[in-house]
């Protein structure tokens, strides 16, 4: 019997939904990328814990803020929370 146990399907979706991310944030597709971020962090059972959630975090605080200048004290919410 192995020592080690395989990675949970669920944690490697988070990793792939964070790299997808960043790909949209990367391509100018900042409302898509922002409605994954929500999603993926709307679908985890404690939002402010876990190895890629603050990330999520982050990516959502600059995308707020890449939205309208407007969203500043929301984004600074969630980089907080990063």
């Amino acid at each position: 019997m192995s020592r080690y146990r395989r990675p949970r399907k669920r944690c490697l979706a988070k990793d792939r939904g964070q790299l997808a991310c960043h790909r949209l944030a990367g391509t100018a597709r900042d409302k898509e990328a922002l409605a994954l971020t929500e999603r993926l962090l709307d679908d985890l059972n404690t939002p402010e814990t876990g190895v890629f959630v603050s990330e999520l975090w982050r990516l959502r605080g600059e995308l707020m803020l890449r939205q309208a200048s407007s969203n500043s004290a929301q984004a600074e919410q969630f980089l907080k929370t990063a």
